[in-house]
C-alpha cells in the first residue's frame, strides 16, 4: 500500500475517532492476498455490530457473485 493511501487510512480513523463514528475497515495486499491493514475505531460493542453487518453483507455479495473458480465455491460453501 503506498504512503498516499496509509496517510488517508490513518486520517479517516481520526476524524472518526473526533467525531464519535465507529469504524471497522480492512485492506488486503492483493497481489499478497492477505490483510496489509487493520483499523479500529469506536467501542468495542460499537465495532462488533459494525463488523457483524460488515460480515452479513459479505454473506449476501459471496451468494450472489456468479463466478465457480474454486476459491469462490470455498468461500460460498464456508
Amino acid at each position: 500500500m503506498n504512503d498516499k493511501i496509509q496517510n488517508l487510512l490513518m486520517e479517516l480513523v481520526k476524524e472518526c475517532r473526533k467525531g464519535k463514528v465507529t469504524i471497522v475497515l480492512s485492506t488486503v495486499d492483493s497481489e499478497m492476498m492477505e490483510a496489509s491493514s487493520v483499523l479500529l475505531a469506536g467501542s468495542l460493542p460499537e465495532q462488533a455490530i459494525a463488523f457483524s453487518e460488515l460480515f452479513e453483507k459479505f454473506k449476501e455479495e459471496a451468494l450472489a457473485h456468479d463466478c465457480d473458480c474454486p476459491q469462490c465455491k470455498q468461500i460460498k460453501e464456508s
